[in-house]
C-alpha cells in the first residue's frame, strides 16, 4: 500500500499541513512518526485510521485506497428498463393503488 502513503502525503501537502499538523488533528500515540511511516509505506493504517484520514483530508476512502473516484454519473443511472422517481411519488402511487384495490374488493362483496 505504498501508493496509499503517497496519496496521504499528496493530500496533506495540498492542504498545506505538515506531518505534525496532521498528527495533532489525528489523535495518535506516536504522532508524526506514525504519519511518516504511513507516508513512506513502512506501515499501513488500519481501517478505522483510513476512515479517519479520509474525513480529515476531505477525500473518499476509495480515493485513499485506490487513487480513483467512483463515476457518480454511472451510479446514478437506473438499470435498463427502470426509471428514477422521487420517493414521495412512489409512496403516493402505492397509496392510490391500495385504495383502488380496496374499492375493487368492496365492489365484489356487494
Amino acid at each position: 500500500m505504498e501508493e496509499l502513503g503517497k496519496r496521504i502525503r499528496q493530500r496533506r501537502e495540498e492542504l498545506g499541513w505538515t506531518q505534525d499538523d496532521l498528527a495533532q488533528k489525528f489523535p495518535l500515540k506516536s504522532g508524526k512518526q506514525t504519519i511518516s511511516r504511513w507516508e513512506s509505506g513502512k506501515h499501513e493504517p488500519g481501517l478505522a485510521d483510513i476512515k479517519r484520514l479520509a474525513e480529515l483530508l476531505d477525500v473518499t476512502i476509495i480515493w485513499l485506497i485506490e487513487g480513483t473516484e467512483p463515476d457518480l454519473k454511472v451510479m446514478q443511472q437506473p438499470p435498463a428498463g427502470y426509471i428514477l422517481m422521487p420517493a414521495e411519488e412512489v409512496v403516493d402511487m402505492q397509496r392510490r393503488l391500495i385504495k383502488q384495490q380496496q374499492d375493487e374488493i368492496d365492489r365484489q362483496k356487494v
